[in-house]
């Protein structure tokens, strides 16, 4: 029953993510007023491999966030303003680190709909709530402060007002961070697949700042590839700068004939046919079934006992969720009586009082010295 009801859950995720095509072409119908440009919107939010990489991980809530504001700037853009706030809402319940999407949302109403008073309001109200949120809801909670600030920021410093007031007045700091060669890669990955257009639409682009800042501020990789969750923060800014974006160019007089924004649109589909390929996205005609990895990954989850606390990778998260105690490694460990993940990973954590019970395939199963 578990594993029915983890496919469940998988399966509703991916079929609401991919309802987000059926906004898109709302959003877009809207705009562009041209059948095939809407068709080949809601095509390339399909093909979208950033959109493809949030879905293969597992059941996230901020999945979630993509279509709904999306859905949002369509009831906006309609005369729709309290659909609008239940799109909002809705995203902003499925976890803390939302608001920062909210923020980029008043930033979009202000910037791309000119709609100053709410959208300052709607940004001032998500910053609010992201303290609360950090400072009052989570530590309460957890038992705990709130642990992601200092761990992927602690260089600007340890709590939000401390890490604001340094990206203003300390730019040294962060310019070192951000500007590499890890980051420019990240930024082309998530433009490319949308043929550039998000940078012909300045205005509407300028949403997806608040959820690159984050990103591109962080040490941790994990925010800065462009396959994780917390690109549901930019991707859907940037899905509605395309749209614009393609208006700018099918209506500018200055470029040249050659340069159609309906070839440019087809063009981005190829690219991102091509991120989404087994090479580069792991949604190969491989990925279909078990290979040696995945089978050595299920033969040691097997030898796990049923009632103990786990602490494994966050791709094994998912077999084991109906556990009262299973952790994303190495969170958990002064908890967890078991460990699996991979061999490197583990060696780079240096884990203490666990025993190497077996290895394959790159995998290391641990278990607690008695």
């Amino acid at each position: 029953m578990a594993g029915a009801r983890a496919i469940a859950l998988l399966l509703a995720q991916t079929a609401i993510v991919a309802a987000g095509a059926v906004v898109m072409a709302g959003f877009a119908t809207r705009r562009l007023g041209d059948a095939r440009a809407v068709a080949g919107f809601a095509v390339l939010y399909l093909l979208n491999p950033t959109l493809h990489g949030i879905n293969v991980r597992d059941v996230h809530p901020t999945a979630f966030v993509i279509p709904l504001l999306i859905a949002a700037a369509w009831a906006v853009d309609a005369g729709r303003p309290a659909w609008a706030a239940v799109a909002v809402v809705a995203a902003l319940a499925g976890r803390e680190d939302v608001a920062i999407a909210g923020v980029g949302f008043g930033v979009w109403l202000a910037l791309a709909r000119r709609r100053w008073t709410v959208g300052v309001a709607v940004a001032i109200l998500c910053v609010v709530l992201l303290w609360l949120d950090m400072n009052v809801l989570m530590p309460h909670f957890r038992g705990e402060p709130y642990p992601h600030l200092v761990k992927r920021y602690a260089y600007l410093g340890h709590t939000l007002p401390e890490v604001l007031a340094s990206v203003v007045v300390r730019p040294w700091r962060w310019m070192p961070v951000v500007f590499t060669p890890e980051k420019a890669l990240y930024l082309l990955a998530l433009l490319a697949p949308l043929g550039f257009l998000p940078l012909a639409a300045p205005r509407a682009a300028a949403a997806a700042l608040p959820g690159l800042a984050v990103n591109l501020l962080s040490t941790d990789p994990f925010l800065f590839h462009h396959r994780t969750p917390y690109q549901a923060f930019v991707l859907p800014f940037l899905l509605l700068a395309a749209v614009e974006g393609f208006a700018t160019l099918r209506d500018a007089t200055w470029r040249p004939r050659w340069l159609s924004a309906r070839a440019v649109v087809v063009g981005a589909g190829i690219v991102s046919v091509v991120l989404a390929a087994r090479t580069v996205n792991e949604l190969g005609v491989s990925k279909w079934s078990l290979g040696p990895d995945q089978r050595a990954a299920h033969a040691l989850m097997a030898r796990v006992p049923r009632l103990v606390p786990v602490s494994v990778n966050e791709r094994l998260v998912p077999h084991l969720a109906t556990r009262e105690e299973c952790y994303v490694f190495p969170a958990g460990l002064e908890r967890a009586q078991w460990v699996l993940d991979r061999e490197a990973i583990i060696a780079r954590q240096q884990v203490a009082g666990f025993e190497v019970v077996a290895r394959e395939h790159g995998w290391a199963l641990l278990r607690r010295k008695s």
